[in-house]
Formats: C-alpha cells, structure tokens, sequence
C-alpha cells in the first residue's frame, strides 16, 4: 500500500511540472545532411622537357546542401622553377540519389623555366559550414615535376619533297640568270692578268716571317727590321739605304717622302741598331715591339695607298673602255 502510494504522487508531480513547463522535453535531433568537402591537386606529365608545359589541375567538389558551405578562395600556387601561362576555371553541378555534387576546377598551364626538378608547393582552401557556423581548412600535398632537355620543334609546312622540287627550281632559274648576267658582262669588262705583287706584300711577309714581333733574341730581330727597312727606303723612295751611313741616311729622310709622323721614328731605329750591333746586347721587348711596329706601319700604309691607286686605275679604264663600246 505503501508503495502504490508513493508511485502515485511521484506521477502526480511529474505532471504538474509539465503542465508548469518545469521539464523541457528532450532536443530533436537535427535533419541537415553533414557536409562533404574535398580538394585535390595533380599535374600531368610528371617529366616535361624544357621547352613544353605542364598541366596543373586543383578540384574542390562538395556534397549535400549547397547552400548550407561557403566556399572561399583557392590560393594562388607557389611555384618552384615554374611559371604560369594561362589559367582556366570551371564549375557544374551533378545530380546524385543522395541530393547535389558541386565540382569547381581551376587548371594552370606551366611552363618550366630550367631543367632540374620544379615543384608546386601545397594549395590550401578554407571553407565555412553555415549549420555549424565552423570554418575547415584543407591543404593539398606538394607536387614536383622533373624538367628534362628540350625536344625538336615539330615543323610545320609543306611536304620536304615539295621544297625540294621548288628549291631546284629556283637554282635552275638562278644558274640561267648568272649565266645571261656573266656573258653580258664579259662584253663590258676588260681581260685582267694575273694580280701583280705589290713591293710592299713582299716586304710585309718577310717581316713577319722567322718570329715576327717575338724573335728569339731582341738583337737579331733588331738587326733584321733595321736591314729590311734600309732595303725598302731604296726600293720604294730611291734612297741609297744600303750604302748611306746611318746619319746620312737620317738626314735625307724628311725630302724622301716618308710620312711625316713615321720620319722620326724611322731615324730613332736606324741609330738604335747602330747601338744594338755595336754593344751586341739584347734590347727591352718593348723597344723591339716599337721598332717592329714602325716598319709595319710604313708599309701597311703605303700597301694600301697603293692598292687605292690601283683601283682608281682599273676604273678609269673601264669607264673609258664603256664609252669607247656604247660610241661604237
């Protein structure tokens, strides 16, 4: 009895704290879908050469209600001996038996800047749950790609037979163009005989024979350009080089039409292999160089001045000789 009674009033007060709205009743549980979001990251190929791209793909896809994620910005790669040509993006919408798919594509054209490895350093994304109201962040993993040499460029155009055909072609036109070009101007250009030797080509090559500006000993190269050049004053200006002495021979240089700037620096060698045969020592290399250069530059100029002369000459003649067949 006792018992009965006190099960009673235990329900009678469980009842009046309903009816008070002293107990809640239990939350019901929530119906939202919980939320799937992926990102993900590949390249393709993973061995490029230098001189082609490569193809970075990153893919954020989620499931559920849309609108229950707020899906933020993908990062921007960071790029290892890679740089960006191009970027595509694309988003769409899958129907599924579980409700919606949503899948966004961003794709990055790549070109590599050296050969070696490259990489594309981890691409994060955050995302924010609406139900819950908490933000995730995700990360992809570092991707690499192995840079080897360039391959040839495939070349574009017509057939190689074709280019064949065309080039010999125009070598045939070409040949026959020269050969009515040559016998037109054989009618119009004088016979030339063999090139005559200038004294100063001769002078020149022996010069520079048996050491040139480096002899094996300063004093014979000293005494070598000394004679070469008294040889040359009395083929090329009349002097008597070889029997003058060497003062005289100073003293005729300023009427001989030497160069004026190349006079004293005639006269300062010809006294200076005096001294040279005399002492028999060997001279300072730079000494020799400045001898060496004197010589060479008296004939160098006087080659060339020659040479224009020839020029001016064969001109003449063949100006004179045009007039003599456009008259006829």
């Amino acid at each position: 009895m006792t018992y009965r009674l006190t099960g009673v009033l235990l329900l009678s007060t469980l009842m009046t704290s309903l009816v008070r709205g002293q107990v809640e009743p239990p939350p019901l549980a929530s119906t939202t879908a919980p939320i799937s979001v992926s990102l993900s990251a590949s390249i393709d190929p993973k061995t490029v050469p230098l001189n082609r791209t490569v193809l970075l793909k990153i893919e954020i896809s989620w499931e559920g209600h849309l609108d229950q994620v707020a899906i933020g910005q993908v990062t921007e790669p960071v790029l290892s001996n890679l740089e960006i040509l191009g970027t595509t993006a694309s988003n769409r919408v899958l129907a599924l038996a579980s409700g919606q798919r949503a899948i966004k594509e961003v794709a990055y054209t790549l070109k590599p800047k050296a050969l070696g490895m490259a990489y594309v350093e981890p691409v994060t994304l955050s995302y924010e749950d609406r139900s819950s109201q908490k933000v995730e962040n995700l990360k992809t993993q570092r991707l690499s790609v192995e840079v080897v040499n360039a391959v040839p460029e495939e070349q574009a155009g017509p057939p190689g037979w074709i280019i064949w055909l065309l080039g010999g072609v125009l070598l045939v036109l070409a040949a026959a163009g020269l050969g009515w070009i040559w016998r037109r101007a054989q009618d119009r250009v004088p016979v030339q005989g063999k090139p005559v030797r200038l004294l100063e080509e001769s002078y020149l090559e022996e010069l520079r024979d048996d050491g040139g500006p480096q002899p094996a000993s300063t004093a014979e190269g000293f005494a070598r350009v000394s004679r070469l050049l008294r040889r040359y004053l009395t083929a090329r200006y009349g002097l008597a080089g070889l029997e003058l002495t060497t003062e005289e021979l100073v003293a005729e240089l300023p009427q001989s039409g030497v160069p004026e700037d190349l006079v004293t620096r005639c006269a300062t060698l010809l006294t200076t292999a005096d001294v040279v045969k005399f002492s028999g020592q060997e001279v300072p290399p730079a000494e020799f160089q400045l001898a060496y250069t004197t010589v060479e530059t008296l004939l160098d100029r006087n080659l060339a001045e020659s040479r224009r002369g020839i020029q001016e000459a064969e001109k003449a003649s063949l100006k004179k000789r045009n007039k003599s067949t456009e008259v006829a």
